[in-house]
């Protein structure tokens, strides 16, 4: 993944020559998950299933150049947090829905941006964002509360990898509205043996999941 990043980061350089203007987008993004992660997992008179990323928010800043007409090359950082739902059932087949928040993502990326024409005050874009992205817990993750094995959810540290269409309102400073796809948000599904003496963790599972998200910028 870091040789991918250096390789677009040398890609970008050379056109940053020929750039007709330095550019900042900041966009704001939120969306849900439309599937669960497939992970199941019981303990007790309990089991827990329907795992998924119900609320995902957060921002992020490009610095760029306009190197064409229609392409925009630059890097950029960001921040987002993830709410996990999930169906709680107990041994009377009694369920309902919990939600945690349980961490924060914080990717750093290389940007590429077409935009059809940015001189019309209305004009279709097409975004590309690749890079990296850490993961940050923020609790325990403890999802379950008895008093056998305890589950865990953890984040993972993976690719950070975005596409995006949309449209662009005005010329000189634009306001961007689009559909992206958060493609690889990764967790992790640890359990913590009832017998454990030393605190052990067993990752039983490692997932990844995909956000559609509604963004709303601004570039200036």
């Amino acid at each position: 993944m870091k040789k991918i990043i250096l390789i677009l980061v040398l890609v970008i350089l050379p056109m940053l020559s020929q750039a007709q203007g330095y550019h900042t987008f900041v966009d704001f993004h939120a969306g849900s998950s439309p599937s669960t992660v497939g992970t199941e997992f019981s303990t007790g008179d309990y089991r827990y299933k329907n795992i998924r990323p119900a609320l995902t928010f957060g921002m992020n800043i490009t610095e760029g150049y306009q190197v064409m007409p229609n392409l925009f090359a630059g890097i950029g950082f960001g921040g987002y947090t993830n709410f996990l739902s999930y169906k709680e059932h107990d041994s009377s087949r009694y369920s309902w829905t919990e939600t945690k928040f349980y961490a924060l993502y914080f990717p750093l990326y290389a940007n590429v941006r077409w935009t059809l024409d940015r001189q019309r005050k209305i004009t279709p874009f097409a975004d590309l964002k690749i890079g990296y992205q850490f993961g940050v817990s923020l609790n325990d993750g403890c999802m379950t509360w008895t008093s056998g094995d305890q589950y865990y959810v953890k984040p993972r540290s993976g690719i950070y990898f975005v596409p995006s269409v949309g449209v662009r309102f005005g010329k000189s400073v634009g306001f961007n509205l689009g559909i992206a796809y958060n493609t690889a948000i990764g967790m992790k599904f640890q359990r913590q043996p009832a017998a454990s003496a030393n605190g052990r963790f067993d990752t039983f599972d490692s997932v990844t999941s995909g956000v559609f998200m509604l963004t709303l910028g601004v570039d200036f």
